[in-house]
């Protein structure tokens, strides 16, 4: 899918105009010609977008301090399981399994759940010394898990559609988009799931011409699995932010990567199945769900914090380090990432947990 002729076919498969939540959906996840399910997708410097595990292991170092210390609230005793949700080219497992030793992977039982074929086998390839379990879904993985489990993701909630609302007269509208003979337009139109205008999701005042994004589908994917994780914690690692930290006025945050070039406004529709499609992360949203499903928050911190709490080594290794000192950056990858801990039944309740 690509081009003119790709954008084309694809607003003709949704009667002419396709909200952003549905272009993306299909742009992105099309089983035969979506983004990450061809081979389009690739991290690093031969593809559209780096992540932080591709360019050093100091998120995996503290993700393996991290686990071992939960491990010790939610399983100190035999068998324990760490489910890595959407694992990429396998980076971050690598790492973090390399982080934990011998002893530390003592008992484990490492999961990850990935969709894609493709990305799939990737990680076979590059995990191919630990013993990891693959799974289609996080409902499989906690089921093999006993419902007790530590369950992880780097970058994932934004690879999930999002609906684009914009302020206009007094009004949340739903941005759609479409095509006027050969040129790609923008059109508002009536929001198209009720949910977005009710307390689910926690919109901020409105002004002319503001623009915000919703991961909506997100949160239906979290409630098919969250009521099967008995004990244990979620850890949610993603660009965005909460409240004032979200305002973009009237651009919003949606924007496409492309070999490595940021494109925004109407060129984000213009490759579709051939560029990554993203917005920021409204991690006021991601508690408000995870409350209605049982999940409590225990903290949510900047990545830099996140960092020097559970690997604090690294703060003197940014000193002669230019990668560490990357993702310590506060102004950049240090402040632009926060990361979300959840916990479920016991491990809330323990004595000093929250």
């Amino acid at each position: 899918m690509a081009g003119r002729d790709a954008l084309r076919d694809l607003l003709a498969r949704e009667g002419g105009s396709a909200t952003v939540a549905r272009f993306m959906e299909i742009a992105l996840h099309d089983p035969e010609r979506g983004y990450y399910r061809t081979g389009a997708a690739a991290v690093g410097p031969r593809g559209d977008f780096s992540t932080v595990p591709s360019i050093h292991p100091a998120l995996a170092r503290a993700i393996a301090s991290w686990l071992l210390a939960r491990r010790r609230e939610v399983a100190p005793r035999g068998p324990w399981h760490a489910i890595e949700v959407g694992g990429g080219g396998g980076h971050l497992a690598e790492a973090a399994l390399r982080s934990l030793g011998i002893l530390g992977r003592s008992g484990l039982r490492y999961h990850v759940v990935e969709a894609s074929p493709l990305l799939r086998e990737a990680q076979r390839r590059r995990l191919g010394r630990f013993r990891v379990l693959w799974h289609d879904s996080p409902l499989s993985a906690l089921e093999a898990a006993g419902g007790v489990a530590l369950v992880f993701s780097n970058e994932l909630v934004d690879s999930f559609p999002c609906h684009q609302l914009a302020w206009k007269d007094g009004r949340w509208l739903e941005v759609r988009v479409a095509l006027e003979g050969e040129r790609v337009v923008e059109a508002l139109g009536p929001v198209s799931d009720p949910r977005l205008l009710s307390g689910l999701c926690a919109l901020p005042e409105g002004a002319e011409g503001r623009r915000i994004e919703v991961h909506l589908p997100y949160f239906d994917w979290l409630r098919a699995w969250a009521g099967s994780l008995r004990r244990g914690a979620i850890l949610t690692i993603d660009y965005g932010g909460a409240g004032p930290e979200l305002d973009r006025g009237r651009h919003g945050t949606l924007r496409a990567y492309f070999r490595h070039r940021t494109l925004r406004g109407l060129p984000v529709f213009g490759r579709p199945g051939m560029q990554d499609l993203t917005a920021d992360v409204n991690f006021a949203d991601l508690e408000r769900w995870g409350e209605r499903l049982g999940l409590r928050r225990r903290s949510l911190v900047s990545q830099r914090e996140f960092l020097l709490e559970w690997s604090p080594a690294l703060a003197r290794e940014a000193e002669r380090d230019p990668a560490v000192a990357f993702v310590l950056h506060e102004p950049g990858a240090g402040g632009a990432y926060r990361v979300l801990e959840q916990s479920r039944s016991a491990l809330a309740d323990l004595p000093g947990v929250g």
